[in-house]
């Protein structure tokens, strides 16, 4: 293994240590260390792979590294790591696939975009794990929310995806009559009475939430319902090794596997 593929893959050990990161860069060049990050990435092996686009983020994003070093990587960045992120959005860990979407979206190249784009439309009847992720980094890259993206999920034929609708709107934020509320207010109201209840009720808790307000104002307490989203992701992913995908399949058998069951079962 070359010298600086082998220090990339044990970044871990040096996490934001500019001094090491700078030294890195200058012993091997900013071209040498880009395409040892991308070899790691395309490799796949879920540790490596994610020191590797951790050291990518640190170079890229300003406030770790000399201004100057970061300029010079950035400029290198579209020719020399993005093809590989690309190919990384095609990973066979789950894993990886997530930090490469991350990685796309906090690196703020926004001519990129049309990556997370295409995985949208790749994963949008299988991973309802990524599609809220990839639809949060698109936020961030393009020049104003594309609502389209939630409406496409809350209309997907399979109620994991569906669900994943609730993930990928909560994180914009809002505020007393601006466009953002009112998008909230009519997903959470069209999932409401979907058929598959767990994903009715969390959309009820958020519209009643979104309505009534906070404690802060007055306003009781809400419960959560029993499941959400999140916490089955939570879950989900815990018990996912670092190295393994998952079908939406299993992912189901494992929502159904929490759901309480009736007294008459």
């Amino acid at each position: 293994m070359p010298a600086a593929i082998e220090a990339i893959a044990r970044y871990i050990d040096h996490l934001e240590d500019r001094a090491w990161i700078e030294q890195l860069v200058e012993g091997h060049g900013v071209p040498q260390v880009l395409r040892g990050i991308s070899e790691l990435v395309v490799d796949g092996a879920p540790g490596p792979a994610h020191n590797a686009l951790t050291l990518a983020r640190d170079l890229g994003m300003r406030g770790i590294v000399d201004p100057d070093m970061t300029s010079r990587v950035r400029a290198e960045m579209p020719a020399l790591l993005f093809p590989s992120l690309q190919r990384g959005l095609q990973a066979t860990a789950y894993s990886v696939r997530a930090g490469v979407v991350y990685t796309i979206g906090k690196l703020s190249f926004d001519d990129q975009a049309q990556l997370l784009r295409d995985a949208f439309e790749q994963f949008l009847d299988r991973d309802p794990l990524l599609l809220p992720r990839i639809v949060f980094e698109l936020h961030w890259l393009l020049p104003g929310p594309e609502w389209s993206y939630i409406r496409r999920l809350t209309e997907a034929p399979h109620r994991l995806i569906r669900w994943s609708a609730l993930a990928a709107i909560e994180p914009y934020p809002c505020g007393p009559g601006d466009d953002a509320l009112a998008q909230k207010q009519q997903t959470y109201e069209r999932l409401a009475t979907d058929p598959f209840e767990p994903l009715a009720a969390e959309s009820r808790h958020r519209l009643a939430a979104l309505l009534r307000g906070t404690e802060a104002d007055g306003s009781p307490q809400l419960v959560k319902p029993g499941l959400t989203f999140e916490a089955v992701e939570l879950r989900f992913t815990n018990r996912l090794p670092p190295a393994a995908d998952y079908t939406i399949e299993e992912l189901d058998a494992f929502v159904v596997s929490l759901m309480p069951r009736s007294r008459d079962e």
